[in-house]
């Protein structure tokens, strides 16, 4: 299934909203041994390839959104969620994996309000897909939020390895992926 959420085939990250940034554990950057920022992981991270452990979009708390502009105008027919496998994580749980989430489709990037698509709880590690729940006026979307609303207990910070979108683009010619 084609991912239309996915960086190098055109999607790009439109907004974060509100989301805090998680930074307590990275380092501070400097200019000439001053410290003047510390870096943070992107939120493109979760709409790159590399699932490797650590390379995730990490905010602060158990709660965010993202909101993905797709490389096409796609009817969404699945969401594919991924974590890292257990054995891989630090001390082998997932506390800092999205639990719960809901998925919105947008008319446009930076609408006051979407079409719900579904709500979700991520259980199945490494990878999970979800139907789509709710079309109900079969709606082709440009954009997409994600919304986490709750991890799997991790009070400081939530990891977003990756988010998919598949479906059916509104106009096959025009997709190159």
């Amino acid at each position: 299934m084609p991912d239309f959420a996915l960086e190098s085939s055109g999607a790009v990250v439109f907004t974060i909203g509100e989301t805090e940034p998680y930074t307590r554990d990275t380092p501070w950057m400097g200019v000439f041994g001053i410290s003047i920022w510390r870096s943070c992981k992107t939120p493109r991270l979760a709409i790159q390839k590399d699932n490797s452990p650590g390379n995730c979009w990490s905010f602060a708390g158990d709660k965010g959104s993202l909101t993905i502009q797709l490389s096409a105008q796609v009817f969404p027919e699945f969401f594919t969620m991924d974590h890292i496998p257990l054995e891989l994580a630090p001390n082998g749980n997932a506390s800092s994996a999205p639990n719960h989430f809901r998925v919105l489709g947008l008319d446009y990037g930076n609408a006051p309000k979407g079409h719900v698509l579904g709500n979700y709880e991520f259980t199945e590690f490494p990878i999970q897909t979800f139907a789509v729940q709710q079309n109900p006026y079969e709606k082709f979307f440009r954009f997409v939020k994600v919304e986490i609303l709750s991890n799997h207990g991790n009070k400081d910070y939530t990891c977003l390895y990756r988010f998919r979108v598949h479906g059916r683009p509104h106009d096959t010619d025009s997709y190159n992926g």
